[in-house]
């Protein structure tokens, strides 16, 4: 019983050694979306994306396949349009398109609209 209490602390110690961080953007505004076939939709803002130790570092990076990613591409989209302020939340790195070899950028898990 307690080996195997120890192996399942280790296993959850590293899972969560691993794990990539979720951080946080300043206020930004959307300067450009590049929405791609390929389903790695490119979001350049006017203030830094946080650094996740990617190729790219000007862009974050929603994945059309994730859960959610719809909504936070009309999301972004929209305070682009209305140059609202956003915060973009990124965890992790992701391939910016097929056809770039091993080229990344961070992945956007979250778009938070600034309405004050």
């Amino acid at each position: 019983m307690t080996k195997s209490i120890v192996f399942l602390v280790g296993i959850f110690f590293s899972l969560t050694v691993n794990s990539a961080s979720l951080d946080n953007s300043q206020l930004m505004i959307i300067d450009s979306i590049e929405s791609r076939y390929s389903g790695a939709h490119a979001v350049f803002g006017s203030g830094s994306i946080p650094d996740q130790g990617c190729t790219y570092k000007d862009r974050g990076i929603i994945v059309d396949t994730d859960i959610g990613s719809n909504t936070m591409v009309s999301v972004t989209l929209s305070a682009a349009i209305s140059a609202t302020p956003v915060i973009i939340q990124v965890s992790g790195c992701t391939m910016i398109s097929p056809g770039h070899g091993t080229e990344t950028a961070p992945k956007i898990t979250k778009v938070q609209l600034n309405l004050k």
